[in-house]
């Protein structure tokens, strides 16, 4: 059979910049997978940013099957604002469609027909008429400096309510994408936001999950290295940031990290912060890992913790307040910087502290989640801010995110290139 991949070419030919091996390496949680060094045990950012690339492999594999099986149809022709119900068309399943998905499952550190991949579930219809499980309607639109919208869900009934749909947005230039998707099952639900730039080779992915009781958001930025970082790299090279919060019954904890990473290794920096109703701790660790996914090097700094009812701190920017728990430095992925955002976001100083969204001005993103363009946290002292929309002109309005909507909190944010 042909070893050639499908190329699009009615909607961006790629979703994602290049996942460097050692991110997707082993399974999410490596001390039990691989042989990390002695006294590694307590590293806290490898794990996070691991478990942060496998929810990034399954949403970007199925906005990439969503967007080839499109890109087929569409190829025959549709009516933009038309609906193709679920069941009523149909595409040919070709090897080279086949090799497309095989090659994004690989992307991520998967093999060809590993369970449950949809590899293994397609195969079987290689050369055969199908007619995909999803409903679809492509329109034109002019918001934010899109200029095609693809939406996918069960029904054109669930398309027509928003209910469960995914939204799939990308300029006349096909190289900006943006990727809106929702799922709920009772009082459980798990959002998220995918975006792409192939003018920068920027990816961000952002995810938020919610039962009620406990409230998980995380954001992963990917830049492909510059020609400058990719010298004496091996294979896909990326600069990465992660910022993770998680609360629960009043307790919030957040990691932020930062790195650098190709296909044999990468060293992240980055922290620990968590507010309870007893304590406020912060610790500062230094991680590198091998391309088996194992950790080779652990250092902590405990840059505040309570001991016997007082609050102790220390300067963790004094080399020697840094404690090696395991294994030995090395400086092969170390950088004086570690930048993977194309934009800083500006007016949001004054903000309490919570969760927000940066939402295209004058639109309700609890009604219109596609109009998020960004992201933002503020715990004390630690704050990230991200924006991923296709037009960083004007102003944007900032919401809070709650527990079950977002509220406008009446504050207009701008955004500046980096």
């Amino acid at each position: 059979p042909t070893t050639e991949s499908y190329s699009r070419t009615n909607t961006p030919a790629k979703s994602s910049v290049g996942v460097p091996g050692s991110l997707s390496a082993g399974s999410s949680s490596s001390r039990t997978a691989n042989a990390d060094c002695d006294g590694c045990d307590n590293a806290m950012l490898y794990s996070q940013i691991k478990g942060a690339v496998q929810l990034m492999k399954s949403s970007v594999s199925s906005a990439d099957l969503n967007l080839i099986v499109a890109d087929v149809k569409m190829s025959d022709g549709v009516t933009s604002g038309e609906c193709l119900e679920q069941g009523e068309w149909s595409i040919t399943f070709t090897q080279e469609i086949y090799n497309a998905l095989v090659k994004m499952e690989e992307e991520f550190g998967g093999e060809e027909g590993a369970e449950n991949s949809n590899s293994a579930n397609l195969k079987q219809y290689i050369g055969q008429s199908i007619n995909p499980p999803i409903a679809f309607q492509y329109s034109t639109t002019s918001e934010g400096g899109y200029a095609h919208e693809l939406k996918v869900a069960d029904s054109c009934a669930a398309i027509s309510s928003g209910t469960g749909a995914e939204t799939i947005r990308w300029d006349s230039q096909k190289t900006k994408l943006l990727s809106q998707f929702e799922d709920t099952m009772g009082s459980s639900s798990f959002k998220g936001t995918i975006a792409f730039d192939d003018n920068t080779d920027k990816s961000v992915v952002n995810m938020k999950f919610s039962d009620g009781s406990q409230n998980f958001k995380q954001t992963l930025n990917l830049a492909e290295c510059t020609a400058d970082q990719s010298s004496g790299m091996t294979g896909d090279c990326a600069i990465f940031s992660i910022t993770t919060s998680f609360s629960s019954s009043g307790e919030t904890f957040m990691i932020k990290g930062s790195g650098k990473a190709d296909d044999n290794g990468g060293y992240g920096q980055g922290g620990m912060s968590a507010q309870t109703s007893t304590d406020n701790i912060s610790m500062q660790y230094k991680e590198a890992w091998d391309k088996t996914g194992a950790l080779t090097y652990l250092a902590m700094c405990p840059e505040k913790y309570s001991w016997n009812g007082s609050m102790t701190t220390t300067d963790c920017s004094v080399a020697s307040n840094w404690f090696t728990m395991g294994g030995e430095a090395d400086s092969t992925y170390q950088e004086d910087s570690y930048s993977s955002q194309s934009y800083t976001v500006n007016g949001v100083s004054s903000l309490a502290n919570g969760s927000y969204h940066l939402v295209m001005s004058g639109k309700n993103p609890n009604n219109n989640p596609e109009t998020i363009v960004g992201y933002g946290e503020i715990r004390g002292k630690e704050s990230f801010w991200d924006f991923w929309g296709a037009d960083s002109s004007g102003s944007f309005d900032v919401y809070t995110i709650g527990s079950s909507s977002m509220t406008d909190s009446n504050t207009d944010a701008t955004v500046s290139a980096n």
